[in-house]
């Protein structure tokens, strides 16, 4: 009787032991999950900006582009992540990356982004776009954006410029983590980066929003 008493005791504690472990890994999958979607998802957003580097290059060239830096906003990758690059066209150096926010209209969440030109759509737009002179407002610095292609064709009428916004996390997975009104806006930090690297640079910088 004894000797079935024990059995029943340590069947209990590995009974529970199991349940413990299963209820670790459980808790455990979605962080995994994510570490890993988020894992294929850099990789493939750096991939693209290869790509983008290669097939945007002649462009450069042919229009008295910067060929020494570059900027990409990856719409593909979820804004958590960083997916806005500063990048050399020639050698595919990544000088730094960071988070982007994306416009708000049109239903856009933070894993989905819908895309428009149209005034008061409050929406981000792909394309080409020329990074034009800098000015003051009320976000501190910016830089107003031309747009080249048909589908940001109004971004000067829209007001679709390049600035930073004070509380912006600079962190992935950060907060706070606005959405913007359609401006690709960065952290104070990030842009302080960003307008260094303009700054240092003697022919027009080309900003490319990718979809």
């Amino acid at each position: 009787m004894l000797r079935f008493s024990k059995f029943l005791f340590f069947a209990a504690l590995f009974a529970a032991a199991l349940l413990a472990c299963s209820a670790a890994i459980k808790n455990s999958t979605p962080a995994v999950s994510r570490q890993h979607r988020d894992s294929v998802l850099k990789s493939s957003s750096l991939g693209r900006v290869h790509r983008l580097c290669d097939s945007l290059l002649p462009y450069l060239k042919k229009n008295g582009y910067s060929t020494q830096f570059m900027l990409i906003a990856d719409m593909q990758v979820h804004m958590h992540l960083n997916r806005f690059y500063m990048v050399h066209p020639l050698t595919k150096k990544i000088y730094h990356s960071s988070l982007v926010a994306h416009g708000q209209g049109g239903g856009s969440k933070w894993d989905s982004v819908v895309f428009s030109n149209v005034p008061g759509s409050l929406c981000s737009s792909e394309g080409k776009y020329k990074i034009g002179s800098s000015y003051m407002g009320n976000y501190g610095k910016g830089y107003k954006l031309l747009g080249l292609d048909k589908t940001n064709s109004n971004a000067l009428k829209r007001l679709i410029v390049l600035h930073a916004y004070e509380t912006q996390t600079d962190k992935e997975y950060g907060k706070p983590n606005y959405l913007s009104s359609g401006c690709p806006m960065l952290s104070a930090h990030s842009f302080h980066i960003c307008d260094s690297l303009i700054a240092l640079q003697k022919k027009p910088v080309l900003l490319f929003v990718a979809r």
